[in-house]
């Protein structure tokens, strides 16, 4: 039989990877014997967890398993289910089985499913909450170096944007009000004993690279670090960069040390904050994230436009300083970037302390712009400030306000602002001093009206 105008289409399902994950638990001891620590997680709405695979490991041997079995238990349905083949959205806890010091890992696919029709695709768009296809979230598990502080959990999702590497930190129920330093660590994944290739990286060198031991195994490693991680009084805090990375492909753990600025600078010798505490990939040299930063060789692609490579702005930058609980911080944090190619140019500065008539300025100074690519205060602030990541930071009581404006510019080999040699990297700003005349008070009462007025 034959049909005339009439197209028939078959319907396929379309799935989308957005990123892979797992959740581990474990076997403790209690107030009454053994206890599992559960691993929490959630399947979001809209999509399906896939190729699932579980791993249960007892010192005891009884319960080393690679089945599910009844090892998973659905919040959202009350009940266990029994070696699930995927996951529908909801929330979840995995469970471990053994003695004390049995551990399990559940890893998954978490795929986005939709309708499409040959010619026509219907396939939805993922939400926006979620990380985008090029990129990867991967759950942070005690080690390499310490292993017993708390963390109830914590992620790493990292996107590429161009050539630029967009990466999230995210830490619940670990030390509380403290400061961590995030970063990554690259690797050889063809040959774990030679040096990787490329050795560089978005953030700023630690200075120490070689052969290194953890967990039984060896590899060949080489350190970046990307900035400062802080906690709150329940131990929550996240931290997020934007690092221009060069073109290449790199094999990478991130990992959080247990100190923050300046403690891990080993080509300086201080090396008492660089203990790893949390890491992607959960043991050493295992399971690494594989980023590939678009570019090298030889491109025909014209190149964009100087108002698109260094937009001009002006930019501006303004924090205020408040408490949350118990420590005063600066809202928001005062980072911003300067791309590659490009150089910032400072217009204005305005500094107000939190308690009237305590101190003002409009004189930027040697410890208000933080180089985290150089590890140092910028002694030159005025200069032109070579690209990079940076903090914008100031000093005073409660309540005090800090305002920086700036422009980019192409690189044109003008001189850049120097460090200040001999500058501890944790030392903070000092409090401005309040003008010591009638006429210096008035001369910063019109540079502000001059700045705030445009």
């Amino acid at each position: 039989m034959f049909l005339f105008g009439i197209t028939i289409y078959t319907p396929v399902i379309a799935q989308t990877v957005w990123y892979n994950d797992c959740a581990s638990a474990s076997v403790g001891w209690g107030q009454e014997g053994a206890r599992s620590n559960a691993g929490k997680f959630t399947i979001p709405a809209g999509s399906v967890a896939t190729q699932l695979t579980y791993r249960n490991d007892d010192p005891g041997g009884i319960y080393t398993r690679n089945t599910v079995g009844s090892a998973i238990y659905s919040v959202t349905q009350k009940n266990y289910l029994s070696n699930p083949a995927t996951l529908p959205p909801g929330d979840y806890w995995v469970y471990a089985s053994g003695k004390p010091g049995a551990t399990a890992k559940l890893c998954y696919s978490l795929v986005k499913t939709g309708r499409t029709y040959t010619g026509r695709s219907y396939t939805s768009k993922p939400p926006v909450t979620q990380p985008p296809v090029n990129g990867s979230r991967s759950t942070l598990t005690r080690g390499w170096d310490i292993f017993n502080d708390p963390l109830s959990s914590g992620n790493v999702v990292w996107n590429i944007s161009g050539q630029n590497l967009q990466v999230s930190f995210q830490l619940s129920g670990a030390k509380p009000d403290h400061s961590y330093t995030v970063g990554a660590h690259l690797f050889n994944r063809a040959s774990l004993a030679s040096v990787p290739q490329p050795k560089q990286f978005g953030g700023y060198a630690v200075g120490g690279e070689g052969t290194i031991s953890r967990e039984s195994k060896g590899a060949y490693v080489v350190a970046w670090d990307f900035g400062q991680l802080n906690t709150d009084r329940g131990g929550n805090g996240s931290a997020r960069f934007n690092l221009p990375v060069p073109p290449g492909t790199y094999y990478v753990q991130f990992t959080v040390r247990i100190g923050g600025s300046g403690t891990c600078l080993t080509s300086r010798g201080i090396t008492h904050g660089c203990s790893v505490v949390y890491r992607t990939g959960n043991r050493f040299a295992e399971q690494f994230e594989t980023i590939t930063i678009p570019g090298g060789g030889r491109s025909y692609t014209s190149r964009p436009p100087v108002s698109q490579q260094c937009p001009p702005g002006p930019h501006n930058i303004r924090i205020d300083r408040r408490w949350k609980g118990d420590v005063i911080v600066s809202v928001p944090d005062g980072v911003f970037t300067v791309p590659q190619g490009c150089q910032a140019i400072i217009n204005s500065f305005f500094w107000q302390d939190g308690t009237p008539g305590t101190g003002r300025s409009t004189q930027i100074g040697k410890s208000n712009i933080y180089s985290h690519t150089q590890q140092l205060y910028i002694n030159a602030p005025n200069a032109p400030l070579p690209e990079g990541i940076y903090t914008f930071r100031i000093d005073g009581h409660p309540n005090a306000t800090g305002h920086l404006q700036y422009k980019l510019v192409p690189t044109a080999g003008t001189p850049i602002g120097q460090p200040q040699t001999g500058q501890s990297t944790g030392q903070q700003p000092p409090v401005p001093q309040p003008p010591t005349t009638v006429d210096d008070a008035l001369n910063i009462f019109k540079k502000a009206r001059d700045i705030f007025g445009k």
